[in-house]
């Protein structure tokens, strides 16, 4: 049976754009890949906060800019996983299902500068060849510089002699893994996705580089909307969320002012519901109701699958809803006995 060759890609996609677009299909082409996935991580672990859309937003909005590629497509791992996104445990999954298959891990070279760094990185390079892409005109001599230098340990080659011998399109070095460093020239596509949020919230028309079906799920779920243009009273936003949740069947809802604390948040709320199923329909319910009357989404949300503890992070307002033997355990409330009740 023929070997094939695996590319694996990820990263935050918030949102998809041509930079990323572009940069797949090219290094699909030039390594000859059968299959190319790309992985949008749950959470990152270096805690990057992720604007206002959800895990599942970013997976969909990634499958409508893949939908008409071809062995180019999104993969629902570590979205799946819904905990911290590790790298080598994603390149383990991959091997179970391609045991005989070569893997291409890919990153951008200002990525790789930390490679070192991430959890387990001898791992990765036991198991996947690593994918640097880089702009057009760097400098062999750069190119090395970007190397970690806990990396240079398993090179088994000089790295210099290697890039000159190697082929314009691709320039690789050995590993002591038997692996190789692959450094890939893409065509440079000026934009990033901090970018197109921006243009997103200040204009109703397509950006330039983003798809227009991705444009349109954007509209539709209310995503990267400037939140302190949306919600310009925190308290009354507090007030709405907690009216909401107690109208709804939310038992004990109590909300605090937490401005004068050392606290992440200016406000938190606390309600609970009597079994897990009713406390995902809470949030679920309140989430629904915010982008309906205020056009925001939480930054970040834990929990809601379980329903046991189901956490929505606004930023200023942090919602803590339980299942009651959970709030019981936990009395979250002793916290802020001493704060301000918001009523």
């Amino acid at each position: 049976m023929n070997k094939k060759n695996i590319g694996i890609f990820g990263g935050a996609f918030n949102p998809p754009h041509d930079g990323h677009l572009q940069s797949l299909k090219h290094v699909k082409k030039v390594l000859e890949l059968n299959k190319l996935c790309a992985v949008p991580y749950y959470k990152s672990p270096h805690g990057k906060s992720l604007s206002n859309a959800l895990p599942t937003d970013r997976l969909n909005m990634l499958s409508l800019m893949l939908s008409k590629e071809k062995n180019i497509q999104p993969e629902a791992f570590e979205i799946k996983q819904k905990n911290i996104s590790y790298t080598y445990l994603t390149i383990e999954e991959f091997k179970k299902n391609h045991l005989n298959d070569n893997l291409f891990l890919i990153m951008g070279v200002d990525t790789f500068e930390n490679f070192s760094s991430w959890k387990n990185f001898e791992k990765i390079i036991t198991q996947a060849n690593i994918v640097i892409t880089t702009r057009s005109g760097v400098s062999i001599q750069d190119l090395k510089d970007y190397i970690p230098s806990e990396l240079k340990a398993y090179i088994m080659e000089d790295v210099l002699k290697a890039f000159k011998t190697s082929t314009k399109k691709i320039k690789k070095i050995l590993l002591a893994t038997e692996k190789y460093l692959y450094f890939v020239e893409v065509p440079s596509v000026f934009v990033s996705s901090t970018e197109l949020r921006t243009l997103i919230s200040d204009k109703k028309s397509c950006p330039e580089h983003l798809h227009k079906n991705v444009f349109s799920y954007i509209q539709e779920h209310n995503l990267y909307l400037d939140k302190y243009r949306a919600v310009t009273d925190a308290r009354a936003f507090t007030v709405f969320c907690s009216k909401f949740l107690s109208e709804q069947g939310g038992v004990g809802t109590l909300a605090f002012n937490l401005t004068e604390e050392n606290s992440l948040s200016d406000f938190s709320l606390i309600t609970s519901a009597d079994n897990n199923k009713k406390v995902s329909f809470l949030a679920e319910s309140l989430i629904r109701s915010v982008v309906e009357n205020y056009s925001v989404k939480p930054q970040h949300v834990e929990g809601l699958d379980d329903g046991r503890w189901v956490i929505l992070d606004y930023g200023f307002l942090i919602i803590h809803l339980f299942h009651e033997p959970m709030r019981g355990k936990y009395y979250m409330e002793e916290l802020w006995k001493d704060c301000k009740e918001v009523v």
